[in-house]
């Protein structure tokens, strides 16, 4: 709709000669936020590990009905909330990633038990590709400073996630919109000051 070579704001402009048509991201359809987090997030290098590695869970449980099965179990023997991987991606960057963060923490433990089952190549009970793959997510999700970096992005997303859902509330004024936006800000701010460092292999 706004895109600067041949979207609809750019061809009103051409076609009626009339430079001064501004274009405006409607904010309840697709706010600015999201596309803001996704431009600041897609060349991160810091970021492309963790994101491969929750879309990578992901796939590995929605394609594998054994897989989703054997996670079910883990989850009634720890007794806890069932929340299947989820994906990273798609038209909400900030509230599908939160799901995503959130999903993951809450089955971390019956993930942790259940990769742990089926990590050993040589069980003949256990597939080879789920089983190396198994071995590849335990090495992320057991590295400290992964699961530091995880927690860190989720903090980020709930700051960002209640600006975007702000903006999304029929019932949101300006300054409900405008609060929201400097809580994020001094937050964000707050975590910049901390110079925070990651660093896993």
């Amino acid at each position: 709709m706004v895109g600067k070579k041949a979207g609809v704001v750019k061809r009103l402009k051409d076609q009626t000669n009339r430079a001064f048509i501004q274009g405006i991201h409607c904010s309840a359809q697709f706010s600015s936020v999201e596309l803001s987090f996704k431009d600041a997030t897609k060349d991160l290098s810091l970021w492309t590990k963790p994101s491969n590695l929750l879309l990578g869970v992901y796939l590995f449980y929605r394609n594998s009905p054994l897989n989703r099965s054997n996670l079910l179990q883990a989850f009634a023997m720890e007794d806890v909330e069932v929340l299947i991987p989820s994906r990273v991606g798609g038209t909400r960057w900030v509230s599908h990633i939160k799901r995503a963060l959130r999903n993951l923490m809450t089955s971390y433990r019956p993930m942790i038990q259940h990769l742990q089952q089926i990590q050993n190549p040589c069980d003949p009970a256990h597939n080879k590709e789920s089983a190396r793959k198994a071995v590849n997510f335990l090495k992320h999700l057991q590295d400290k400073s992964m699961v530091a970096f995880l927690l860190f992005m989720w903090d980020i997303v709930c700051c960002l996630s209640a600006v975007s859902e702000a903006f999304q509330r029929k019932e949101a004024t300006l300054e409900d919109v405008y609060v929201e936006i400097q809580l994020a800000k001094n937050t964000l701010t707050n975590f910049y000051e901390m110079k925070v460092s990651f660093c896993y292999c």
